[in-house]
């Protein structure tokens, strides 16, 4: 897809249409590519109850919900200062399951989402922090799908 900027210089000067000391890019009524960015997925199995996302690896997550899971690793390179996101989408296999969350993860209001049950169904959330990992703020993003 491209975008032409509608912006018409009314200074005129012979080279570039703009007065002395103007700032105007000079690619201002270029087309412009804008791409949109796929994230690389990954598919993590719980072992022994532990799920390890490596952000380094994948920004989204598809686990199949097959197994309670008693702990979640989240490594990777985060920078503090700059935003850092992932997705996590669990596929239940008709079973509860239970999940317990790390210490780091803060969900709105304090309230842990229930997950779906129904074999084939999907919970998706997703996660943000700025702090470099200290602290990841969750948001469910789809239930029961």
């Amino acid at each position: 897809m491209a975008i032409k900027h509608k912006f018409t210089c009314i200074i005129a000067d012979d080279a570039n249409a703009v007065t002395a000391g103007q700032v105007v890019p000079s690619n201002w009524n270029d087309n412009h590519d804008i791409r949109f960015v796929q994230e690389v997925t990954d598919s993590p199995a719980i072992t022994s109850g532990a799920l390890t996302l490596n952000l380094d690896n994948a920004g989204v997550f598809l686990v199949v919900l097959n197994a309670a899971i008693t702990s979640i690793v989240i490594t990777g390179t985060m920078t503090t200062g700059l935003l850092g996101s992932f997705f996590l989408i669990f596929t239940a296999d008709g079973t509860a399951r239970a999940v317990t969350w790390p210490a780091s993860v803060k969900w709105d209001s304090g309230f842990t989402p229930v997950l779906s049950v129904i074999a084939g169904k999907r919970d998706a959330f997703t996660f943000f922090t700025s702090d470099g990992g200290t602290n990841w703020y969750g948001v469910p993003s789809l239930k029961g799908a």
